[in-house]
This record gives structure tokens, C-alpha cells and sequence, in this order.
């Protein structure tokens, strides 16, 4: 077990913007998270992980010109799960976005919003 940070940001409403951060202790194995929180849980939670990646896999396919549901099955057949990096945030995102614009770029659509 590890004390971790856990974040939600509120994106709605009169409190858009607010972040909220909690510490608590998550488990670091299986073996961890079996016992705090029992097998079927931790199998349920497993399982609905990995339907969720496997519809994002698939999501990708089907995108992609010329799909087929035999293609799509083919990307099924073949996908493994692996371990995700973590994805970059909102503000990463929009920073790398403004990064690639000319000062001027910036300066015209930034002042825009302000």
C-alpha cells in the first residue's frame, strides 16, 4: 500500500475549474488490492478496464478507411493489453498546442479569450 494523490477537477457549473485532492491509501499488487478489496472486486474492476481498452482499440480500427467487422475482428484477435503511460493533461495538451504557434499566432488567439 502507497499514499497516493487523487485529483477531480470540477468542469461544470458555477465551480468549473476547482480541484479537489485527496490522499489515500491504494494498493500496490494484486495481491494488495485482492485483499483490501475482495476478488470479485478487484476481477469486475479488471474486466470493465479491459472492455473499455479493447472498445478503444477497436474505435481506432473502425476509423481507419476500408474497415471491416472482419478487420475489426482481426484487431480484436490480436490486441493485448499493456501497460498505459499516463495520458497528458488538459493544460499539457493545450501548452504543446500553443508551443507550435508563431508569437504572433499566440498573441492573436489567446487575445481572443481575453
Amino acid at each position: 500500500m502507497s499514499l497516493q494523490e487523487v485529483k477531480a477537477k470540477i468542469t461544470k457549473g458555477d465551480r468549473a475549474g476547482d480541484v479537489y485532492v485527496v490522499k489515500i491509501d491504494l494498493p500496490d499488487t494484486i495481491s494488495e488490492a485482492t485483499e483490501k478489496y475482495g476478488e470479485e472486486v478487484v476481477f469486475s474492476r479488471f474486466s470493465a478496464s479491459l472492455t473499455i481498452d479493447l472498445q478503444s482499440a477497436m474505435r481506432s480500427a473502425i476509423a481507419k478507411d476500408g474497415a471491416t467487422a472482419e478487420t475489426v475482428q482481426t484487431v480484436a484477435d490480436d490486441w493485448n493489453p499493456s501497460v498505459k503511460a499516463r495520458g497528458k493533461t488538459m493544460d499539457e495538451k493545450i501548452r504543446d498546442l500553443l508551443g507550435k504557434l508563431s508569437d504572433e499566432e499566440r498573441r492573436d488567439l489567446l487575445g481572443e479569450y481575453i
